[in-house]
């Protein structure tokens, strides 16, 4: 089921102003795929918006700045990272969240102080 982010502040995307957004991200196990969908509500949220699928242009690659197909603010990419989370995208191994680090060294100072101890070092 989508979920609805964004304030009361009206926001201008693709020149139609939406009070919401609402993203929703999908695990499709069968195929490994993560189905993306992105909307938002106009008119009070009497009447929706649905994002299209992407289309590609062909340019001159002359080195020019690329323009983003998408732009998200601080509450729209967290609710995506949120929504991603949720169908089970996770970081590469390696890349764990901070409380996961906080675990780690806190059992790394367990340790060494067990091993200071038991080798009778003074710590």
């Amino acid at each position: 089921m989508p979920r609805l982010y964004g304030g009361s502040a009206m926001k201008n995307f693709g020149g139609m102003l939406c009070e919401r957004i609402w993203l929703s991200a999908v695990m499709t196990p069968w195929r490994r795929n993560l189905d993306i969908r992105l909307g938002m509500a106009l008119d009070g949220e009497r009447r929706i918006a649905i994002a299209e699928p992407l289309t590609f242009k062909e340019e001159a690659n002359d080195g020019q700045e690329v323009a983003p197909f998408l732009s998200l603010g601080p509450d729209e990419w967290q609710a995506l990272m949120d929504e991603m989370w949720r169908a089970g995208v996770r970081p590469t191994a390696g890349a764990g969240t901070a409380s996961e680090a906080s675990a780690t060294q806190r059992h790394l100072d367990d340790m060494r102080k067990l091993a200071f101890h038991a080798l009778k070092v003074p710590g």
